[in-house]
């Protein structure tokens, strides 16, 4: 059960805290919310495969509906689309928390207390998301590492390279360790999240496509409460605990660098990433589509598993690196055809959990009931369409509010008082 989605504005928000008001304009980072909504992008296309139904399906369902573009669609998402926009977004995650935490700790305890009041808010937004809509839910991992990264503000940017390489290295060697042990890496909560379902709803029997599509209400919100029990189980299963942390404090390690060497305009150093983790991760990516992915319920470790959890973090990482690298540099050149994507991406929870709800509304049984009937054209063009909608949407309303209606919610809650939504007219600046 893979959710590949993530939201990165949670850290990457400016704050005043004299007045508790966005940074102006002139000190945002547009590039960083650009990218940020080209993630939201690809982190749909990856999502779109559990709301419509196809990550469900049995090989002889999707062959009925997807005919003979299934091996080309199926080679296509694990080289160019899973795991890369998680990537990016931990990535930004991890700048973000950069950018934030040098001004809130300037401020003293008040600052850092600020940061721990965002993430609990974040964590309650995310758990209610989990457990209540949708299992492949990542606002609850991202906020829980949040607070971990709150160690790290003191620390110097070679402590925090070595602490990155020992969080990459942790997912083989962790993996090799359990895999010796006999350790099952759910650590039983696939068993707790099937007995809940059981238990639950009448006549189940492990179809989850059958639970998508069914109308009825009660079997939605069980069908998430125990999904909630097996996504914890897939997150531990597929070690995503330490592959997000590496990222972040990646992320972390290149928001001192964008503010202490201007590196987003560093084109060399841009595009030596952009070339190093294509050189590496194109290839690799091919190759653990070839070798077959590491899915939930894979069973017990194994030396299979072992290469294939390795060849993926060698190559989705390097990979997603390198989108980011290459949006940065096509920015300089055309930065006027990319600045469509800013404004969703300032607005990247609005928008998420939007997502959520409009895939729900489409595919599920309780509302339009389309999951198990597009086959990759179909649910593709779907998320498509979806998005350019939302493009179209966040840039209207950007140009009239200063948040996001969950970004709004989300700081006043945070602060604790209501904050003007709308921005203020060029008439009322000048008087």
């Amino acid at each position: 059960m893979v959710g590949e989605t993530d939201v990165t504005a949670i850290a990457a928000e400016r704050i005043d805290l004299k007045s508790s008001a966005p940074v102006e304009q002139a000190r945002r980072y547009d590039v960083l919310d650009a990218v940020r909504g080209f993630a939201l992008f690809g982190i749909f296309l990856a999502n779109i495969r559990l709301f419509s139904g196809w990550e469900f399906m049995s090989p002889d369902q999707r062959a009925e509906i997807g005919g003979g573009l299934v091996g080309a669609y199926e080679a296509f998402h694990i080289a160019i689309i899973d795991g890369k926009f998680y990537t990016l977004f931990s990535l930004l995650f991890g700048i973000g928390f950069s950018l934030q935490i040098s001004r809130l700790t300037a401020s003293g305890p008040r600052g850092v207390w600020i940061y721990v009041r965002r993430l609990t808010v974040l964590l309650a937004i995310g758990f209610i998301h989990l457990v209540m809509f949708w299992v492949g839910d990542i606002l609850t991992p991202y906020a829980i590492l949040g607070f971990a990264l709150l160690l790290t503000h003191k620390w110097s940017d070679r402590t925090v390279l070595v602490a990155a390489c020992i969080s990459f290295l942790s997912v083989p060697v962790g993996y090799l360790l359990a895999m010796q042990a006999g350790i099952a890496m759910d650590m039983g909560f696939y068993a707790l999240g099937g007995g809940f379902l059981a238990q639950h709803i009448a006549g189940f029997q492990g179809d989850i496509l059958q639970l998508v599509q069914s109308d009825r209400w009660s079997t939605f919100f069980a069908f998430n409460n125990g999904g909630a029990l097996i996504r914890v189980g897939y997150l531990l299963e597929s070690w995503r605990l330490p592959k997000l942390l590496f990222i972040m404090l990646m992320g972390i390690w290149v928001g001192r660098q964008i503010v202490q060497r201007n590196l987003l305009a560093n084109t060399g150093f841009l595009k030596k990433v952009a070339a190093g983790g294509l050189l590496m991760g194109l290839p690799l990516s091919l190759l653990y589509a070839k070798l077959g992915v590491v899915t939930a319920f894979a069973g017990p470790a194994s030396w299979d598993g072992l290469v294939k959890t390795t060849v993926y973090i060698f190559s989705v990482f390097p990979l997603g690196f390198a989108y980011g690298a290459l949006f940065v540099l096509a920015w300089q050149y055309k930065p006027a055809m990319l600045r469509w994507f800013s404004a969703p991406g300032r607005m990247a929870l609005t928008n998420y959990l939007g997502q959520t709800l409009i895939g729900i509304a489409l595919f599920y049984g309780i509302g339009f009931d389309l999951a198990g009937s597009m086959g990759p054209v179909g649910f593709l063009s779907t998320a498509l369409l979806i998005y350019a909608g939302q493009v179209f949407l966040s840039n209207v309303w950007m140009a009239r509010f200063q948040f996001g209606p969950m970004e709004w919610l989300w700081r006043s809650i945070t602060y604790g008082k209501i904050f003007t939504l709308r921005r203020a007219s060029a008439s009322n600046v000048s008087n």
